[in-house]
């Protein structure tokens, strides 16, 4: 298993002949007709687009599992398959799923008169150009046949769902979801810590000496008791590592040796955005930190402490889940402890802190928990 469970998104060209076939089709080509709609091809192509990069995570999600598992090797996805069916069937017959959806989002929001606000479509409309000017989408879709006024609006219809769906179930919805059950799910699922790692590989990913290895786990358990005793907090145990390293790398023994993962960067080992066509509206403000300002000139709000870290349980299918969620959760306010990692014999010190005397949490998370 991985230190944390994290999400990647694997933006790959198709394989099932759209690439090949996407510049032989005719400007407004009908692929579907669902309903009363028309689904255009480049509609459709959206959809297997999503499909694909669905399929793809999903395989490498669960060979990710295992403990034999290698980052660095290729995934054959196209010889997978997925619930019984050959990987590329079951990505058409996702796609065709997808096309569903999107008729049904034009048809019942245009019943309900449900649109985003003029702010609220501002953001959706920035989340979409950045997703294709900074994360490869104009790539990926120009060269499957998708201009940017289509994707755009596909986009904006799978994130027209997540508005409509919280317009029911949201805090201002028909049938808000009381926010009693929101915030016991909420502390239920979702903590928050700081944690060091200590790596038993080397540079060059080998076995440290077993003399160094002891010493360094014995500093390690002893920084524990350190934190648990109140003789140290965790910042002056962080800072006690940092200077161990320095003068590892000083003496140019064990330059690289040891891996610090501490709560200042945490995030990008933890997990990363999945960059999803149909990413939840709410998505835009769940993340662990805010800053700067929102796109109606707003204040963004911060947590208390910037460099503590939100986890969550495997249930919330969050991208903070982790495996370590249930110990971590199990500790006491500000307990330390020393968790061995199941796939390199590493050690983490997890400390939990008090998420719920911090209520930027629960307000940033509030719509994803509305949804889980």
């Amino acid at each position: 298993m991985k230190k944390f469970a994290k999400l990647i998104c694997l933006v790959l060209v198709l394989v099932i002949g759209v690439s090949s076939l996407a510049g032989c089709h005719k400007k407004d080509e009908i692929a579907l007709v669902i309903g009363d709609l028309q689904i255009k091809t480049s509609t459709y192509l959206c959809a297997l687009i999503e499909a694909d990069m669905q399929a793809k995570q999903d395989i490498y999600n669960e060979k990710s599992k295992a403990e034999d598992f290698d980052e660095e090797a290729e995934i054959d996805f196209y010889s997978e398959t997925i619930d019984g069916k050959e990987f590329s069937t079951w990505v058409k017959d996702r796609a065709i799923l997808l096309c569903q959806r999107y008729a049904y989002v034009k048809k019942i929001t245009a019943e309900k008169k449900v649109d985003f606000k003029k702010d609220e479509l501002a953001n959706v409309e920035s989340r979409a150009e950045s997703n294709w000017s900074s994360y490869g989408y104009a790539y990926l879709y120009l060269n499957n046949g998708v201009n940017y006024d289509t994707y755009l609006d596909y986009y904006k219809n799978g994130m027209l769902l997540d508005y409509y769906f919280l317009s029911i179930y949201g805090k201002e919805g028909t049938s808000p979801v009381p926010e009693t059950e929101v915030s016991d799910a909420f502390y239920e699922n979702y903590d928050i810590m700081h944690y060091l790692y200590l790596s038993k590989k080397d540079s060059d990913n080998k076995d440290k000496k077993e003399e160094l290895w002891k010493t360094e786990k014995a500093m390690f358990e002893q920084y524990v008791k350190d934190i648990n005793s109140g003789k140290y907090t965790f910042k002056e145990v962080e800072e006690l590592y940092k200077k161990y390293q320095e003068e590892q790398k000083k003496d140019d023994t064990t330059s690289s040796n040891t891996s610090s993962n501490t709560s200042s960067n945490v995030s990008s080992n933890v997990s990363s955005n999945v960059s999803s066509t149909t990413s939840n509206l709410s998505s835009t403000t769940s993340t662990n930190t805010s800053s700067g300002t929102t796109s109606s000139g707003e204040e963004e709000k911060k947590p208390l402490d910037e460099t503590a870290q939100l986890i969550a349980s495997e249930k919330s299918e969050s991208n903070y889940a982790t495996e370590y969620f249930e110990k971590i959760h199990g500790l006491k306010i500000g307990e330390a402890a020393l968790v061995e990692e199941e796939t390199n014999g590493g050690y983490y010190i997890f400390i939990r802190r008090d998420i719920k005397a911090d209520p930027y949490y629960l307000d940033a998370n509030y719509e994803m928990v509305i949804y889980m």
